[in-house]
């Protein structure tokens, strides 16, 4: 089994400017930084730094499946997200190197596409006729499910979702997608969150370090995620790439 990593690093180009109308005097901020960004009292930023970019590979990651409500599919190679099927994807990410006070400027979640698996063909088939275009969104989501146990109905062996599928909005997952992309069969996504989530990202759906998602298909979608798990297939020395979740921050 592939252990998920988290990695912190410096970026080399940009910063994030501080307006101190909004957020703490950071350390090393200039003589003014006591006055607010704002006209007349200010025309400048009071500070900056440099930006930091956090990664880590998914942790957990399973498909949940409306047609067998009670099977877990934990230990998958790969996640079929699709409509036909009656599927979605979920994936937890360790983001405790990630500083809950984090002033985010950008977040991504980037999905592989598997394209050899057994649970496609025999003896490592193709995947990609399994694949259809159509529309992938993704929502924020609760943390406190298991991999090993989660299905379409339960959360955990003892914890049922407030909604099926994990979809009750507000409580399972985010009111609104905070991405979403147009599949093109047989490709890999980046998707793109949306500046407007990144305070609740980090605060209400942080839960005990940890962020999750939820990939919903719609209009035909059909996607196979690799996961964590994918190495077990034996169809790709290694594995497929891991989900992984991007943030660009200043502290």
């Amino acid at each position: 089994m592939v252990r998920a990593v988290a990695v912190l690093t410096a970026v080399a180009l940009g910063s994030c400017d501080f307006d101190l109308a909004s957020v703490p005097r950071p350390s090393g901020a200039s003589i003014d930084a006591h006055l607010a960004d704002a006209p007349p009292v200010d025309g400048a930023s009071d500070a900056a730094c440099q930006a930091v970019t956090f990664t880590a590979a998914s942790e957990a990651d399973t498909s949940l499946a409306a047609p067998s409500p009670d099977l877990n599919f934990g230990l998958s190679a790969i996640a079929n997200i699709g409509t036909a099927v009656g599927t979605v994807g979920i994936f937890r990410f360790d983001v405790a190197m990630l500083p809950p006070t984090a002033h985010i400027q950008s977040v991504e979640v980037v999905f592989t596409f598997a394209e050899k698996s057994n649970q496609c063909a025999m003896a490592c088939g193709s995947c990609v006729g399994v694949e259809h275009a159509g529309t992938l969104s993704l929502f924020a989501m609760r943390s406190d499910w298991v991999e090993t146990e989660a299905t379409w109905n339960h959360a955990s062996n003892n914890s049922l979702w407030a909604a099926p599928g994990a979809s009750q909005a507000g409580v399972d997952r985010s009111v609104a997608p905070v991405a979403t992309v147009t599949h093109a069969p047989g490709t890999s996504e980046r998707m793109q969150v949306g500046a407007a989530a990144f305070p609740d990202l980090n605060r209400l759906w942080r839960q005990n370090d940890r962020i999750s998602f939820e990939l919903v298909p719609s209009a035909a979608a059909v996607m196979i995620v690799a996961t964590r798990e994918s190495g077990a297939d034996g169809c790709t020395p290694g594995g497929y790439p891991i989900p992984k979740l991007s943030i660009t921050y200043c502290p």
